[in-house]
């Protein structure tokens, strides 16, 4: 987190490092409301990832829809890392294209790995991935 806000913060929009490291109360009021919308439309990309990953799956199978969310993964990610117009708006699509291949993944993984899987370790697999997810956020 230090090296984001002293990067992207401090760097980007010219605060000093007190105004980005500051309680969320006394930072600017375009700086609150943009990492608002930054972590938001990453949320609303995993709904849209999941949903038309679904028909993708059920389409073209779930090999293309794995192969689909690796590449929104690659997309989003590069895009956020080298944005070359250094636009918030571009910012926040690219974060979309990543949270769609998070939605996309979160369900056809853990449904591939249970078919592929041998029948003693359906059970343990189809929550590993869930299990992971959960130890991460702590």
């Amino acid at each position: 987190m230090r090296s984001f806000l002293e990067d992207f913060c401090v760097g980007w929009h010219g605060y000093t490092f007190e105004q980005c490291d500051a309680e969320s109360a006394n930072l600017p009021t375009r700086w609150i409301d943009y990492t608002l919308w930054y972590n938001m439309t990453y949320n609303i990309g995993c709904i849209f990832g999941a949903l038309i990953g679904g028909w993708v799956a059920d389409k073209f199978g779930r090999r293309v829809t794995i192969f689909n969310a690796g590449l929104l993964f690659c997309i989003g990610t590069t895009w956020v890392c080298f944005n070359p117009s250094q636009n918030h708006g571009t910012l926040l699509v690219a974060r979309v294209i990543q949270g769609m291949g998070v939605g996309n993944s979160s369900f056809s993984l853990p449904i591939f790995g249970a078919e592929m899987a041998p029948k003693e370790l359906r059970g343990f697999l189809s929550g590993f991935m869930q299990m992971t997810i959960v130890t991460g956020l702590l």
